[in-house]
């Protein structure tokens, strides 16, 4: 209190606790966790069959869809039907990739590896099919077919630490406002699909 009866109140913010740091250390390991495993649920597709199937169908449908001038919003929906991008937007917050200038649609790469799936897929299928009534066959097909599977989620998960300089992930202590915020995730989602106006 200063001579003439002014009062000043101040307030002091005490550092954190060893548990409080802890703590938010935590939450950063939990958030890289969820990239992980959207990242590991992306790259096990092709060991399901009938999921890998329909994101392609999803991927290649609005590839060719958004060839067609004012088709956007049919595009869109086919977009938000593709949970594929709810896992690269997730795997994106959860090594802190997200990048709000760069676009989530469909591209000729996207779209030429969804084709060569999709042939490689109805191929092996229809290969299988005349293989049937040959169990040695059959067998060194179920062994080669496995071994490819094994060898794509492998390789698409690799691709995905690299895309995402996973190697440069920190666990610095964050926020909680930090993590609440969500803008960046909802501008991932947002990319994805495209202004019919624009």
């Amino acid at each position: 209190m200063h001579s003439d009866g002014q009062k000043i109140v101040g307030y002091y913010q005490y550092p954190d606790s060893s548990w409080e740091r802890m703590g938010k250390t935590m939450a950063n390991f939990g958030k890289f966790a969820v990239g992980t495993i959207s990242l590991g649920i992306t790259a096990a597709m092709p060991f399901c069959p009938p999921c890998a199937a329909a994101v392609s169908l999803l991927t290649i449908s609005e590839f060719l869809v958004r060839l067609i001038p004012g088709a956007d919003v049919v595009a869109n929906i086919i977009a938000m039907a593709n949970p594929l991008n709810f896992l690269e937007c997730s795997t994106k917050w959860g090594f802190n990739g997200l990048d709000p200038t760069q676009s989530s649609e469909v591209d000729e790469q996207e779209f030429g590896t969804s084709m060569m799936g999709s042939f490689v897929g109805g191929g092996s299928k229809l290969y299988k099919s005349t293989i049937l009534k040959d169990p040695d066959k059959l067998k060194r097909f179920e062994k080669w077919t496995k071994m490819g599977k094994s060898g794509a989620a492998m390789a698409t998960f690799a691709y995905g630490v690299y895309e995402n300089k996973v190697w440069e992930t920190t666990f610095r202590q964050s926020t909680e406002s930090e993590f609440r915020d969500t803008a960046a995730y909802e501008a991932c989602l947002s990319s994805t699909w495209k202004d019919p106006t624009s």
